[in-house]
């Protein structure tokens, strides 16, 4: 007779008790993979996994691309800075556990009708579509201040990529993520901010501050 509330990670549902199917609601945050590589390029290297592989000077190697990276946008593409986390061991590319990611979500979205709520929708505060799903008035709670989360915020904003793809990697990455990027309802034809300068705050100085 209690209201139960579960929250897991994808790689966590496997054999989870109870099963999804067992609530009367269930929610799924999707979002624009293309946008989700440049958080993960970012928060990368404050993982304590790379953390414990590579020491200040890769950090710095890396960080010091990324200001070059702010300073020219033009200067350097987001697949040669995965290729770079790569070479300084800081860790490979995502592309196939992303992959593995948005088949999974997509698959639970269809087989066990998970309502989707858009990333992009979230953060800029629009609820209304998941508060009437649920049946009860969502409000959004900022972690900022916490210590063990507080790190994790660093635009609080969607659609980075736009400024961080040169065309080749608008390219690269509509061929790579064509098929979800489709079902899941975000445009290939996007229009990129070029001549755009790279906020520090959410890049460089996000690293080094954290």
């Amino acid at each position: 007779g209690q209201p139960v509330l579960v929250k897991r990670t994808l790689d966590g549902l496997e054999g989870a008790v109870p099963d999804p199917l067992a609530f009367d609601r269930r929610i799924i945050t999707v979002r624009d993979p293309r946008d989700v590589l440049v958080s993960t390029l970012l928060f990368r290297p404050l993982t304590k996994r790379a953390l414990e592989r590579v020491g200040e000077a890769e950090v710095e190697q890396f960080i010091a691309a990324l200001e070059q990276k702010e300073a020219d946008p033009a200067s350097i593409s987001v697949r040669e800075l995965f290729e770079l986390t790569e070479t300084l061991g800081i860790g490979g590319p995502p592309y196939k556990q992303m992959m593995w990611d948005l088949t999974a979500q997509q698959g639970l979205m269809r087989e066990q009708e998970f309502h989707p709520v858009r990333y992009e929708r979230f953060i800029a505060g629009d609820l209304a579509d998941l508060a009437d799903y649920l049946g009860v008035a969502v409000t959004t709670v900022s972690n900022t201040e916490s210590a063990m989360y507080g790190h994790i915020v660093r635009s609080k904003s969607s659609g980075a990529f736009r400024q961080w793809f040169r065309p080749d990697d608008l390219t690269y990455y509509n061929d790579l993520f064509r098929t979800h990027l489709t079902e899941l309802g975000y445009p290939l034809d996007v229009e990129l901010e070029t001549g755009v300068r790279i906020d520090p705050a959410a890049s460089s100085e996000y690293i080094r501050t954290h």
